[in-house]
């Protein structure tokens, strides 16, 4: 079980590259309340195209234009 205090942000990445494209979701509940990392990757993966990719990850660590390991 996550850290009911660790925070995450949603970033949205090229497949391809692995670069970031942008954040979708910022310093949110892993899956706590109506506003959570898990829900807004769900809605966000919905409306990708296949060039692109979503993941959840902690929250601070990457910016656009990051590179995901």
């Amino acid at each position: 079980m996550k850290d009911k205090l660790q925070l995450f942000d949603v970033v949205i990445f090229e497949r391809e590259s692995k670069v970031i494209d942008t954040i979708a979701g910022r310093n949110m509940r892993f899956d706590e309340g109506h506003y959570n990392a898990q829900r807004r990757l769900g809605t966000v993966l919905d409306r990708l195209n296949d060039r692109y990719d979503a993941d959840i990850v902690p929250a601070g660590k990457f910016n656009k234009g990051d590179k995901l390991p």
